[in-house]
């Protein structure tokens, strides 16, 4: 699978859980704001699911402040990458002020391939014009998005447990119908 980098990557659940697969992404790069407790909590999760990383998959933590020098996230590529083909956005376009750090990131760092994408999420607390804002944004710099189907249904299968408390089905439906998701790809490849 294709090498991934996640921009913000908080606790870094979806790229651990990536990392877990079967078939998991050849590299896994997590970063976040170089601050020292948040890069030290990314050690410790990885320190802890260490053993359930699928063998193949190479994964690295970097601390990075969007808009810098993307070199330290483009070293763990192989000789010759034109970038990233995998970039996950979840839960950035809050940070209205840093709008144009992120995207200058993304063009630095996502592959100019047909292949390549960009999966973006955004909470509904996120207000539509931020949102639309960082969508326009994007399109100037050459990416084109679709909005990700979602119908705020719940499909999970396992049982979804808060300080003790099951979560009932309409607290999940509640949880999953806050989110708004596109899939970004370069123009110039579709």
């Amino acid at each position: 699978m294709s090498p991934v980098l996640e921009l913000g990557s908080g606790v870094a659940l979806p790229l651990l859980l990536a990392s877990t697969l079967d078939n998991p992404p050849s590299i896994i790069t997590l970063s976040d704001y170089p601050d020292e407790s948040i890069i030290g909590n990314l050690l410790k999760n990885l320190s802890t699911n260490k053993a359930l990383i699928q063998t193949g998959c190479e994964l690295h933590i970097l601390g990075y402040a969007w808009g810098t020098d993307v070199d330290p996230l483009l070293s763990h590529l192989p000789t010759g990458s034109s970038g990233y083909d995998i970039l996950i956005l979840s839960d950035l376009l809050h940070f209205d002020s840093s709008h144009q750090d992120i995207l200058s990131t993304i063009a630095r760092t996502l592959a100019h391939e047909p292949e390549a994408c960009v999966y973006l999420a955004a909470g509904l607390y996120t207000r539509e014009p931020v949102r639309e804002s960082f969508l326009k944004s994007g399109e100037d710099i050459g990416l084109q998005w679709t909005p990700m189907p979602n119908d705020g249904i719940w499909r999970g299968q396992q049982d979804i447990r808060s300080d003790g408390m099951l979560w009932s089905q309409e607290d999940l439906d509640a949880r999953k119908g806050n989110v708004v998701a596109w899939i970004g790809r370069w123009k110039s490849t579709q």
